[in-house]
């Protein structure tokens, strides 16, 4: 769905409903978080209540606070999927998932799973949201639905419609594709022209603008009606209720979004992707090679640790002299362990580790952190990490986005800006690849993640997202493998001068003399490293 177009009020009134009818069951309405879901219930929910006398007559005054209502013998729980206290143990009857998008995707399939106790006549999963990106949540949700429309019949053609936004709106007298509109565009367009602008048939080019409006030539039209039984799906657009979003105002209101992405998201209702959403597979395309499989020295690892499987990558990095950054890294080594057979997966880990010299290491460390302990305490040739993502918050007022603690091995990262780093690099061909049977995995690891804004409005934030039932390990372990590199390169100039006996060991233009009295800083120069593995 699209915003604004009150399907939050009509679920609510729903639920309310449901409640007050049905004796004895439980429903569950989620929406993101704890304080979401209470300021819900307190503005939403408690007006339609109070506002109704015979429903008033029905609340338990005991049970009637912003978690909790009691309506006869039914009851309503308001609950937010990032709260630590989500009551997931409740049988439900009824499960209303407003704003999925935004939500714990694990929480939302425990809250589903509660169901199981109910007949399907008598229990239903009741999930809406803004899209973000394809394949995710409802976005996924809607494409095995019966995918439903509110059609409308043209004038002209008499033929029954579903028009697209972006395919079949026409702006009279301007160049530019509704498709390809930027702010820029509409910032320059006077206000004549996009009020000018109409939603015309698919068949027959006619304006539907007076169709719209009347109800007689409107009806809900599935593409898959023999799904509608199992799995019904709707899909709501700004110009299903035309007097509040007419299209002129529809296509001024992109001034109203500092991201193009967030008007496709939430005034369309559409998903969106672009480069800075998603790692460019054409990219990592051109960028993989051949690498043969001899050892090299000093280089940095990530670890992506499994209950059955573990992805490794190894990498050399480039870094600059100047400021300590990473400038290019070359992954010289794809490996997927069996974590549960052979030697202890700490010791397997290590012997890859010690082979190639490897100065930096950084492995997840949560839920369970004695791998990443092990390796702190046993890497001989450099140091070694557990990292734990944060959120941006943990960085706000710092000029970086991980931090290391030496004596304790630790590493906590900003999830969203440390995966916006990776896809910089990837995107900007800064990241080269092995060739290898590994390679197609890796790009369906990537291919599986899309970012997106967290929440209506520019301070909701951003995060990385997975695919509906998708992996992504091999993203995580190259996440690492950049933590990993930068570790390495240290902050700048001050981190570099501090390792001055071996900084022509430091530096990538040229290969220095070896300083026996500290092996883990004697990196060789990047072409050199790729003239030994080739």
């Amino acid at each position: 769905k699209c915003s604004q177009v009150g399907l939050s009020e009509l679920a609510s009134r729903k639920a309310v409903a449901l409640a007050a009818l049905r004796s004895g069951v439980q429903i569950i309405y989620t929406l993101p978080t704890g304080a979401f879901a209470q300021m819900f219930s307190k503005t939403r929910v408690d007006p339609i209540i109070e506002g109704s006398p015979t429903l008033s007559a029905l609340i338990d005054n005991e049970t009637n606070n912003t978690k909790l209502k009691r309506i006869g013998s039914s009851f309503m729980h308001f609950v937010g999927t990032y709260s630590a206290s989500a009551p997931i143990s409740i049988p439900a009857s009824y499960v209303i998932s407003d704003e999925t998008d935004f939500s714990n995707q694990e929480i939302l399939s425990e809250f589903a799973s509660r169901m199981g106790h109910q007949k399907e006549s008598e229990s239903a999963n009741i999930r809406f949201s803004t899209p973000t990106v394809d394949g995710f949540s409802i976005s996924a949700d809607y494409e095995a639905s019966s995918q439903g429309r509110y059609a409308v019949k043209c004038d002209e053609c008499e033929e029954w419609q579903r028009p697209d936004f972006l395919d079949d709106v026409v702006i009279p007298d301007w160049s530019t594709p509704v498709a390809e509109l930027t702010r820029f565009d509409v910032a320059s367009m006077p206000r004549e022209i996009a009020d000018g602008a109409y939603l015309s048939c698919p068949n027959c080019k006619a304006d539907l603008t007076t169709a719209l409006l009347d109800k007689d030539k409107r009806k809900w039209i599935h593409k898959f009606p023999e799904r509608q039984k199992r799995h019904e799906g709707f899909k709501v657009v700004p110009y299903d209720v035309p007097t509040i979003n007419p299209v002129g105002r529809t296509i001024r209101q992109i001034l109203d979004y500092k991201k193009i992405a967030s008007w496709y998201n939430f005034k369309l209702g559409e998903t969106f992707s672009d480069e800075s959403t998603r790692f460019e597979l054409d990219t990592i395309d051109l960028n993989t090679r051949v690498v043969f499989g001899k050892p090299v020295y000093g280089a940095v690892m990530g670890v992506d640790v499994g209950k059955k499987q573990t992805w490794v990558s190894i990498g050399v990095p480039s870094i600059s002299i100047a400021t300590g950054d990473v400038e290019q890294l070359d992954i010289i080594s794809l490996t997927v362990l069996d974590s549960t057979q052979g030697a202890p997966l700490g010791e397997q880990i290590l012997e890859i580790a010690h082979k190639n010299m490897v100065v930096a290491l950084v492995c997840d460390a949560a839920p369970d952190f004695s791998t990443a302990q092990y390796l702190h305490k046993t890497l001989i040739t450099g140091r070694a990490f557990g990292n734990y993502y944060t959120q941006s918050s943990t960085f706000k007022k710092e000029m970086t986005f991980y931090r290391t603690d030496e004596r304790k091995g630790v590493c906590l990262s900003d999830r969203t800006g440390s995966i916006d780093d990776l896809r910089s690099m990837v995107n900007g061909g800064n990241v080269s690849f092995p060739a290898g049977e590994e390679m197609e995995r890796l790009k369906e690891h990537l291919d599986a993640v899309k970012r997106i804004t967290s929440a209506e409005g520019e301070d909701g934030e951003d995060r990385w997202v997975t695919r509906n039932k998708a992996d992504d390990h091999w993203l995580h372990s190259l996440n690492y493998l950049l933590l990993a590199a930068q570790i390495s390169g240290g902050t700048g100039v001050g981190r570099l001068m501090s390792l001055a006996p071996s900084i022509k060991g430091v530096n990538m233009k040229g290969r220095g003399d070896p300083d026996p009295n500290q092996p883990h800083l004697n990196r060789p120069n990047r072409n050199n490293l790729l003239a030994q593995v080739k």
